[in-house]
């Protein structure tokens, strides 16, 4: 099910990889890639606060321990929401686990800068850092902040 949700993806039939997805979840309520996969695809569907309900759902399935990149997908959707102060406590507590993740960076580095707790510079230490992990900066941030690739 997982392989004719990926090829779903790759032949643009985003709604048809998510219903697969959902069925995922419906069958093994603790499945980590299929709540992540199906919260990805309601993002790219402009379906952010269906996202943030699905992935709500899964926390309470997971108990005490919630996968760090649900965590941190979850602070991204806040952020896009522009609910910076949910954005931050969920970035903030996935920033460690997910510190090798270029999307957790990008956007803690943003919601630091944006929500003003911290200094420029240490929105900049994690917008740096997804660069270095390969991530892409958008031109307006990349100009807001001076960042120079190094």
């Amino acid at each position: 099910m997982r392989l004719l949700a990926r090829q779903f993806i790759r032949l643009d039939r985003i709604g048809s990889a998510l219903h697969l997805y959902q069925e995922m979840i419906q069958k093994d309520s603790l499945d980590e890639i299929a709540y992540y996969q199906a919260g990805i695809l309601l993002k790219l569907l402009k379906k952010g606060k269906e996202a943030v309900l699905l992935l709500r759902r899964s926390e309470h399935h997971f108990g005490t321990y919630v996968p760090w990149r649900i965590v941190s997908l979850e602070g991204e959707l806040y952020y896009l929401e522009e609910n910076l102060a949910l954005a931050n406590s969920y970035l903030k507590n996935s920033i460690i686990p997910g510190r090798n993740d270029p999307y957790t960076n990008y956007y803690y580095g943003l919601c630091l800068g944006e929500y003003g707790i911290q200094s420029d510079s240490e929105a900049k230490k994690y917008l740096y850092k997804t660069i270095e992990l390969g991530g892409v900066i958008d031109s307006t941030t990349e100009k807001k902040y001076a960042l120079i690739k190094r």
